[in-house]
């Protein structure tokens, strides 16, 4: 099942200022929010016909935090560390 694929990567990590997130194949559009460990959206922006995406992490701080991709009824999540 394609759900059952990891679509995406992501690095560096940990980051510090901007983490890259790279699809398999470009997305038509992608919803990307970025959650700290309490659950508290912190960063949210929508990506357009990429293949990579550059999401700047720097006003962030330091710590571990949930990546949520959605797309096309698609959902992954990753997590990754800010120093």
């Amino acid at each position: 099942e394609l759900n059952k694929i990891q679509r995406y990567t992501i690095y560096p990590n940990p980051v510090t200022e901007d983490l890259i997130i790279h699809a398999a194949t470009s997305f038509e559009e992608a919803d990307i929010r970025v959650f700290n460990m309490t659950g508290n959206l912190r960063i949210q922006q929508t990506s357009h016909q990429q293949q990579e995406s550059i999401l700047k992490v720097s006003a962030l701080a330091t710590g571990i935090y949930l990546l949520v991709i959605d797309e096309n009824g698609i959902r992954q999540r990753l997590t990754f560390v800010k120093n």
